[in-house]
């Protein structure tokens, strides 16, 4: 047996993780919902009363509607734990096609991701200077925000329809769900705005139900990913590599 250099570096040993999806998904779920009677409590609280809150207290960091809060926080991690795992589905994908369009869909996850928190449909608002369904102001992102969607949707129904039946369905669930939230809910809560204004129990209330899809949608895409890598037995092995760096 050949005798170990004193200054190799030993192997380090091997740490197994096992990650049971229903009980990730049960406690997310669990926590999203907490948020949302928060949220939901929070707004209900200032439209009784007539206490003067700012950006500043406690209750902000648990409004719904706003983007420097806890729900929005939780929804972005939610979205972007996807990412890796169709990263993953796209490097296993049996051609080239198919790693494209897995490819391509964790790069829009990624970005939606992103979106919580950046607000990118804000600055679209800010450029796109027309009313749709009778509203506008910051509501005009929906202008492209509803082709968008349409449009993604379109580009991937013939690659979903491939797909097999439980992989297929529960796809079909996250598209309706999360789309159904952001932009479905997101135009009725619009026009309500502008309509009787966003100080009212019906437009807490198409905030709160917009939120929980969006939730939803994002805990199921994650339940979904992580599922289908379980039905493939998947495992994934992460090896740390320092490079050509030296000691």
């Amino acid at each position: 047996m050949r005798p170990q250099s004193p200054d190799a570096t030993p192997a380090a040993p091997a740490h197994r993780v096992v990650i049971d999806l229903d009980r990730v998904i049960g406690v997310l779920g669990r926590f999203a919902l907490a948020l949302v009677v928060a949220g939901t409590l929070v707004s209900v609280i200032r439209l009784t009363s007539d206490v003067v809150t700012d950006a500043a207290d406690l209750g902000a960091r648990f409004e719904l509607h706003t983007d420097q809060s806890l729900p929005t926080w939780f929804s972005s991690v939610a979205l972007f734990a996807s990412v890796p795992l169709l990263a993953i589905m796209a490097s296993a994908a049996p051609s080239t096609a198919d790693r494209r369009r897995w490819a391509v869909l964790a790069a829009l996850v990624l970005v939606f991701s992103m979106d919580e928190v950046a607000t990118f449909h804000e600055y679209a608002a800010a450029v796109v200077d027309v009313q749709i369904f009778g509203f506008s102001g910051g509501y005009n992102w929906l202008a492209v925000g509803i082709p968008f969607a349409v449009a993604v949707v379109a580009a991937y129904t013939p690659f979903v329809l491939r797909l097999d039946p439980w992989l297929r369905a529960r796809l079909v669930a996250v598209a309706a769900t999360y789309f159904g939230g952001a932009v479905g809910v997101e135009a009725l809560n619009a026009h309500t705005a502008s309509t009787i204004g966003d100080d009212t129990y019906r437009y807490v209330l198409g905030t709160a139900v917009e939120e929980s899809l969006e939730l939803v949608g994002a805990l199921l895409l994650l339940h979904t990913t992580m599922g289908h890598l379980h039905r493939w037995g998947a495992a994934v092995l992460v090896h740390f590599h320092a490079g050509s760096a030296t000691g």
